[in-house]
């Protein structure tokens, strides 16, 4: 009996893999990566973790650490960002006297790593190949996209890892479906449901997904006739989140007169998504635009000002200027959707080093004045702005193969249910990644929906490897029967 029972007991250690010394090396290496990248961030410039979104989440999370309330820096009530990073930043504040900045990157890199262990058992799970895990973990481990984050004060890693959870959750109720007798478990349904909750306390972009989650489940479950599970899996799926987030808008809306979850989306709406066809309006660059915008320049804004409260404005207007010229905004979606997908965003991690940011502003001078091709000029004029050219092109180079690995896998994952999960998040988060945010912003984007493509593109490229070794063993064989025949065809000559 305690046999049986030690059997069915898992650990900690268990359940996070970490008796596997393949997914352990993993691990190591992702984190000395980590360590590494802030040690060199460190070393190259002494604010490197300062950026203009860090402000708007330590504001209302000093607020929270000091006053208990949740204001932002001129002591209004916070609107603009959701209330889950600021309370973890808060929590840091109070734990570490107020500081925040090795806490805050301790919590990145544990929630990175974490990701990576996901998925691991994520990519496992549904191609039933430990190789393919590991084809993703490793991925993951070097992606330097996620090593520079780690270092930064913000919510993406947070965000990703809460996201990755709980689709995990939902995969594992999906599997059973397609086992006739076996009854899916709905507490998985419930964890998922409770992560992507807190995702959503954390980043506003999970603010539809549950509705789109649900909407699948009720036509996964149709089609499969399990007619008990369809109630509960769907208010399971759409009350746990999105109760706590209809709160906190009836909170906006009784204390700062904002009927939304959070202004940051009206604010990326018209300052950023729009800014290109208000460049094209007046006839200047993208750039120039987005500062004309935010500085309040645009005077087709006015006139709503005069009618409506300012964030409802701004979304208004940036409606009419997408109304008015939709081919256009089409037009920059899809180079968005390119950008998101290939862009490799070197800049991104080499920001932090000094006289960097510098050559950035530099390159985006000569872009604004004299256009593409004078700003490709002044790159290639700095030896050091060639090398990053060049790795910029082994970045696209990758994640073009990536990306078809990844059509490769998306035919190979089964069952059904489980592969248009999958599909499906990673189209609600490319989806609202493909926007026209000018080119410092896709790389950034990318972190929501590319763990998902990882998911293919480890499963496909694990179907190439299978199907390599498939091959090379077929030909030893071969080869080895062809010289066997010929041995004995030599005896029976000598005979």
């Amino acid at each position: 009996m305690e046999t049986g029972s030690l059997k069915k007991h898992k650990t900690l250690l268990d359940r996070l893999h970490l008796h596997d010394p393949v997914l352990v090396r993993i691990l190591c290496v992702a984190a000395v990566l980590r360590l590494g990248y802030l040690l060199f961030a460190a070393l190259s410039s002494t604010e490197f973790y300062i950026l203009p979104d860090t402000a708007s989440y330590l504001a209302p999370a000093g607020s929270l650490f000091s006053s208990g309330q949740f204001l932002n820096a001129a002591g209004d009530f916070e609107i603009f960002r959701t209330p889950g990073y600021p309370l973890v930043l808060g929590v840091l504040l109070f734990l570490l006297k107020g500081g925040y900045y090795w806490g805050a990157v301790g919590l990145n890199i544990v929630c990175n790593l974490l990701s990576i262990i996901l998925l691991y058992k994520l990519t496992a799970c549904v191609s039933g190949s430990t190789r393919a895990g590991y084809i993703a973990a490793g991925i993951e481990a070097v992606n330097f996209l996620d090593i520079s984050f780690c270092g930064k004060v913000l919510s993406d890693i947070f965000g990703q890892f809460l996201g990755l959870l709980g689709i995990y959750f939902f995969v594992r109720y999906l599997l059973p479906l397609d086992r006739p007798a076996a009854r899916p478990a709905l507490l998985s349904l419930v964890w998922g449901a409770l992560c992507l909750s807190l995702g959503l306390w954390v980043r506003p972009a999970f603010l539809y997904l549950p509705l789109a989650l649900g909407a699948g489940l009720v036509i996964v479950l149709l089609i499969k006739k399990r007619w008990k599970q369809i109630i509960p899996a769907f208010l399971i799926t759409i009350l746990i989140p999105l109760l706590p987030a209809a709160g906190w808008m009836v909170r906006n809306t009784q204390k700062a007169g904002y009927a939304g979850y959070a202004t940051v989306s009206a604010v990326n709406l018209y300052e950023y998504n729009t800014a290109a066809l208000f460049a094209e309006q007046m006839g200047t660059d993208y750039y120039t635009a987005q500062l004309m915008l935010s500085a309040g320049e645009d005077e087709g804004l006015q006139p709503y000002l005069d009618t409506m409260p300012r964030y409802e404005a701004m979304q208004a207007r940036a409606v009419e200027l997408i109304r008015s010229n939709p081919g256009t905004y089409l037009k920059y979606c899809l180079l968005g959707a390119g950008f998101a997908l290939l862009f490799p965003g070197v800049y991104d991690i080499l920001g932090s080093a000094a006289g960097v940011e510098q050559d950035i502003n530099a390159v985006k001078d000569v872009y604004s004045s004299d256009g593409l091709l004078a700003a490709g000029k002044s790159l290639l004029s700095s030896p050091g702005t060639v090398g990053i050219l060049l790795c910029y092109v082994l970045g696209m180079v990758v994640l073009a193969g990536l990306l078809g690995m990844a059509v490769f896998g998306a035919i190979k994952i089964s069952p059904w249910p489980v592969k248009c999960l999958l599909l499906g998040v990673w189209a609600y988060f490319f989806l609202l990644s493909i926007q026209p945010i000018g080119f410092g912003g896709y790389p950034r984007y990318r972190m929501s929906f590319f763990p998902y493509l990882l998911v293919f593109a480890a499963v496909g490229l694990d179907a190439v490897i299978r199907r390599w070794i498939q091959r090379h063993q077929k030909a030893v064989a071969e080869k080895e029967e062809s010289r066997t025949s010929q041995t004995k065809d030599t005896h029976s000559q000598i005979r």
